[in-house]
């Protein structure tokens, strides 16, 4: 009768699978789902790298966890005490997000004017005629990367 009870209480537990969707549909991270599944961060890295099926099911998973976090955001938008700066510091953390996206690796916010953009162009050539003559040849064509 005893042995009946815990199958019958195991075939109700959630799957490992069930469990870590569970958790990342919360908006949880793996360090929450290694920890909720009793494995060190480093292991639960380890599973991720050697298992296909586990990987598979970690990012579906952190897909949707990412999605858990829009959506808190999209819902409180406009609700008063919103705190979308703490929000905002979250994903910058959790998503690597950045406030800019600076192509040009300048580090100011400052517009250039076209005598400084002329200039900083002459110069981005001249870096590429050292590092590869023949793609600043085909720059300076107009031609195609390759």
């Amino acid at each position: 009768m005893v042995d009946s009870l815990e199958s019958q209480k195991k075939a109700n537990e959630p799957s490992l699978q069930e469990k870590m969707i569970s958790l990342y549909s919360e908006g949880a991270s793996d360090v929450e789902v290694a920890a909720s599944l009793g494995l060190p961060k480093a292991r639960f890295m380890e599973m991720y790298e050697e298992n296909t099926g586990f990987q598979k099911v970690v990012d579906v998973g952190r897909t949707m966890s990412e999605a858990w976090w829009n959506q808190v955001a999209r819902r409180n938008l406009l609700s008063k005490g919103w705190q979308g700066s703490t929000w905002a510091f979250n994903m910058k953390n959790r998503y690597n997000w950045m406030d800019k996206m600076d192509a040009g690796g300048r580090d100011d916010a400052t517009p250039l004017n076209v005598d400084e953009l002329t200039t900083e162009l002459h110069n981005t050539v001249k870096r590429i005629e050292s590092l590869n003559p023949a793609m600043a040849r085909k720059i300076m064509e107009g031609g195609e990367d390759g």
